[in-house]
Parts: C-alpha cells; structure tokens; sequence
C-alpha cells in the first residue's frame, strides 16, 4: 500500500530570470546611465550566472557609443546572481551623448543562457532600450501688452472666469 510521508514530496524547482519589463524609451541627452531590472520566479538558493547578449542597433557600437556594467566580453554580459536575491541590474553606460541623424538608435539586450537557474517566459527574454534623439525646440515668446484694452473686455472676462 503507497504512503505519503514527507521524504516522498520532495523536489527541487530551479528559479526562473527574465527582464521586468520589455523596453525602455529615454532621450539620447539624458542616457548616461540607465538601469535594467532582471527579476527571478523565487529567491535564488545558491549562487548563479546569467548570459546577456548585448547588441546596438542601427549602427551603435559598444565600446564606442555605449558600454554596461558589468561590462561585455565578446557581446556577451555574464551576470553574476547572488543566493539569495530577488533581482539583479544591468546598466547601460552612455559614452555617445548625441547623435547625427534624427532616428532612434537601439540597443537589445537578449537572455541567452545561464548557471544554476533557467530562463523565463519568452515575453520577458528581450529588452529593448531605445534611445531617441533631442528634439530642436524653437523658443515661442507670447506676449501681450493689453494696451488697447477696454473696462468693457476686461469686466466680461472676469464675469466669464467666474461662471467657469
């Protein structure tokens, strides 16, 4: 006759990693740093590592345009992960502050392997940051003398400010 006794019910899940979010949109000029949150399915029970491919997009090269911290070997970030923990961080250092051309330049980040833990769902596997360059505003100066201003306007303007 099977019995059920608390030797029986053990088993071991190996924590899942995946990027907290998908993406991130910043403007070129305020990109020195950017911080990227991994999170785990459960705390880590003992020390592990994960492999990040890093890639620029549309012409942005690592080690010229941007580098992270911990920094890529190869195109590839090795992360270290800590038992214990939660979470982890990656962060996009830029060294290009400004661009040419007047399009967005991207860099993906991409889980591609790891130690001792697995990779999550496939939504969260990928992190685009893209990187928008500054808009040129013109400056738009208003303004108004109210000379020429008559008792009449200015009584039905304040007559109107006050139903509103």
């Amino acid at each position: 006759m099977p019995s059920c006794n608390k030797e029986d019910m053990t088993f071991t899940i190996t924590p899942a990693i995946g990027f907290s979010d998908s993406g991130k949109t910043v403007k070129l000029d305020n990109s020195g740093d950017v911080e990227i949150f991994l999170s785990f399915s459960a705390p880590l029970e003992s020390d592990a590592s994960a492999e990040i491919s890093v890639v620029g997009i549309t012409g942005f090269i690592y080690g010229t345009d941007f580098t992270t911290e911990p920094a890529a070997s190869g195109g590839i970030i090795s992360l270290p992960l800590t038992a214990g923990s939660t979470e982890a961080l990656v962060k996009y250092k830029g060294i290009t502050q400004t661009i040419e051309d007047e399009i967005d330049m991207k860099v993906l980040f991409q889980l591609s392997g790891g130690t001792n833990i697995s990779l999550g769902q496939a939504v969260t596997l990928d992190f685009t940051l893209t990187l928008k360059p500054p808009v040129a505003v013109e400056p738009v100066t208003i303004s108004h003398d109210f000379e020429g201003c008559t008792e009449d306007y200015a009584s039905k303007w304040k007559w109107e400010k006050v139903l509103l």
